[in-house]
């Protein structure tokens, strides 16, 4: 479909939703909403008891408000809904209450954290110290009054000067991780494009090291290969030991998710989409995450952690 380059971007946007509705088209949001006024109008009820709901944080009005419908007429307990703001790497954002899910007084804060390390914790949560995130219902959630039960090593930001001197750091950590007897499964390479995750893969398999990009398919753990994923791929996975590579400024934040706006408020939400990217996949760490950058370190990192490695190769 032709994307109308000319006029404001409020013209643009209604001659693209002139030409889906020509070609009997919808958004996903148009047709969420759709279902919502199919089993408003017709009074529809659906055969279930209780719908349970993942990662709330990243789904619209459109998406919660059709989940809200789907139990009717409202009963005890008929939703279960887990989300947590600070993991919102999508630029959805609502409020419960005006999507008809009512949570005051019915809501509780997680505070023990099974997964991951007090360690990862500290420095996850980091990435987003001074950040106002809210609580799904129009409130503000604090960051930091969770704990995690765990304890492992601190994390140690390297620095290379160069990205061939980086690409050589990487193969060098996971061989002495595989030398350990860690399966190579339980070793992840995350990168924020594409373009890094391949450029990574590509030194990591001139170097004789088994690899396995993910992109759309699942996780398959029986086949061997170190994982090299995007930030937006590993969200939902874990792994023993994550090895975030190219957190340098010019690529953490993207400056093409930043945008051009000049809008404050709209500019400051890009920004905590990609503070929050970083956040997840630091997390994703069931040991200690190994951030690696380039020669300018990510402004989100803490520059006590920070490490200069000597060059490598150009």
């Amino acid at each position: 479909m032709p994307v109308p380059r000319q006029g404001p971007p409020r013209w643009r946007y209604e001659e693209i939703r002139a030409q889906l509705h020509h070609k009997g088209l919808r958004t996903f949001e148009d047709a969420t909403l759709d279902a919502v006024d199919l089993l408003q109008q017709q009074d529809i009820r659906l055969p279930y008891r209780s719908v349970i709901v993942d990662e709330a944080q990243d789904m619209g009005p459109q998406a919660l408000t059709l989940i809200r419908r789907l139990v009717q007429p409202q009963q005890a307990d008929d939703l279960f809904i887990v989300g947590d703001g600070h993991q919102r790497i999508y630029r959805r954002k609502t409020t419960m209450s005006q999507c008809g899910i009512q949570i005051v007084g019915r809501s509780r804060k997680l505070r023990f954290n099974y997964r991951t390390t007090e360690e990862t914790r500290r420095f996850a949560s980091a990435i987003l110290e001074g950040v106002s995130v809210d609580d799904l219902d129009g409130g503000e959630d604090r960051g930091d009054d969770y704990r995690s039960l765990l304890h492992g090593s601190e994390p140690q930001v390297a620095g290379f000067p160069t990205q061939a001197a980086e690409c050589l750091g990487i193969a060098e950590q996971i061989q002495a991780l595989l030398e350990e007897g860690i399966v190579s499964q339980d070793i992840c390479v995350a990168t924020r494009t594409r373009k890094y995750r391949d450029k990574i893969n590509d030194h990591l398999v001139s170097a004789g090291l088994p690899t396995l990009v993910l992109s759309q398919q699942i996780d398959n753990r029986n086949v061997a290969g170190v994982r090299l994923a995007t930030m937006h791929r590993v969200k939902g996975l874990e792994f023993r030991y994550m090895i975030l590579a190219v957190i340098s400024e010019g690529t953490v934040p993207l400056p093409l998710a930043l945008g051009s706006t000049d809008d404050p408020v709209e500019r400051r939400q890009n920004e905590l989409n990609e503070r929050a990217l970083l956040h997840v996949a630091a997390t994703r760490a069931l040991a200690s995450p190994m951030p690696v950058s380039l020669a300018r370190i990510c402004r989100w990192q803490p520059n006590s952690l920070w490490k200069s490695v000597d060059a490598g190769p150009n």
